[in-house]
């Protein structure tokens, strides 16, 4: 990790002392380069003034860059450490800035009926929180401050909560635009917190039967999507992990796992599915390796991410964060983020319409393209009655 240092920026000044100071020797008076004398005071070369890039000097805030975020939404019953809330909660949203120009934006995100409990850079946490001043220099960092520890500035406290701030290494795209806010240079902006109103659209339930027979069987599972919009794609994940966790580590004799994919959930609509279950043997190491067919599924998260709008670099970094969690069927020693025993949970893509209500984001001027994609990650509870 690279220590706070100073530069001049992450991007070098592409001009040189001249008549005009815009480099191309045409002594035009405005700077742009056209040598026509238009006068355009931005400097951008078309005309206008207000700096949208789009000519009609209305300042509609068409900025020229683009923004892209991903966030993970979780509910009551997802497990990620010691919480200080126990609502719904939106873990690890990244936003990553790609601008060819450098730029000053401010950034704004609200959390209706809930609060952050944790930013990068750091500011102070409430319900609506603010960078007022980001600057987007254009070119990614070469480096960059070193993000917070465990015990330091907002994870002071690591106990309160599991201190997401401690993985952002891992979440960073090298192509991303160099920010500063303030004494921090960063190659993302970064928040978590709770919400009140969650875009998780699903209910339902599941049964594997007599867990006492030798052979896996089958699991049988019920799906609703109770929001009025569709819902997917959706994978569905069954784990049954026997074995114990101590302080110090897991130990795991038995796996049983079941994978299905779900295309779409239309508003209002129920699946039954009929999971074939397989086990997997812990081995005398109390260990299951994960088998190739379902780390192929990683695969297949990353490219439902990269069809959201996602690069393929962003999908990767929140796959980092998160892949233990969707596929792994082995419990942490501390943070037990894999349930011993069964569960089965549901990763799916919200709509960015869901994403913008649970949180909403400004960013001025407002870039040219924004990109949000939010997934959905849900346990659902195991109830052998699915006729009731």
């Amino acid at each position: 990790m690279v220590a706070v240092f100073l530069l001049f920026g992450c991007y070098q000044s592409r001009h040189t002392p001249e008549s005009d100071g815009d480099g191309d020797g045409d002594v035009d008076v405005d700077g742009d380069g056209d040598g026509d004398m238009d006068i355009d005071a931005d400097g951008d070369g078309d005309g206008d003034v207000d700096g949208d890039g789009d000519g009609d000097g209305d300042g509609d805030g068409d900025a020229d860059y683009v923004v892209h975020e991903w966030g993970v939404f979780t509910d009551g019953l997802v497990s990620s450490g010691p919480r200080i809330y126990a609502s719904d909660m939106v873990d690890k949203p990244v936003l990553y800035f790609y601008a060819d120009e450098p730029l000053t934006v401010s950034v704004e995100v609200d959390f209706p009926g809930g609060r952050a409990r944790e930013t990068w850079p750091e500011i102070a946490l409430a319900e609506s929180i603010a960078w007022p001043r980001v600057e987007v220099t254009g070119a990614p960092c070469q480096a960059y401050t070193d993000f917070p520890y465990m015990g330091e500035g907002q994870c002071e406290d690591p106990w309160q909560w599991y201190c997401e701030a401690t993985e952002l290494p891992a979440y960073v795209a090298p192509e991303a635009s160099c920010l500063h806010v303030d004494d921090v240079t960063s190659p993302l902006l970064f928040y978590a917190g709770a919400v009140e109103q969650s875009p998780l659209a699903l209910s339902g339930q599941f049964c594997r039967g007599d867990l006492t027979e030798p052979e896996p069987g089958s699991v049988s599972v019920t799906i609703a999507n109770v929001r009025d919009e569709p819902v997917g794609p959706a994978f569905v994940i069954y784990r049954d992990l026997s074995g114990e966790c101590m302080p110090w580590e897991c130990r795991i004799e038995r796996a049983v796992v079941a994978v299905q994919w779900i295309d779409e959930l239309p508003a209002g609509s129920s699946r039954s599915l009929d999971m074939v279950a397989v086990e997997l043997d812990a081995g005398e190491a109390y260990t299951v390796q994960e088998p190739d067919w379902l780390m192929a599924e990683e695969g297949s998260i990353e490219s439902m991410l990269v069809d959201a709008g996602l690069t393929e670099v962003e999908s990767v970094a929140l796959l980092n964060g998160w892949r233990h969690t969707f596929l792994g069927l082995q419990p942490d020693d501390n943070l037990v983020s894999v349930p011993l025993g069964e569960s089965l949970s549901v990763v799916y893509l919200v709509t960015q319409d869901a994403f913008d209500d649970a949180v909403p984001l400004r960013i001025e001027p407002a870039p040219r393209q924004l990109v949000r994609v939010g997934l959905g990650y849900q346990y659902l509870e195991r109830q052998c009655d699915l006729d009731s």
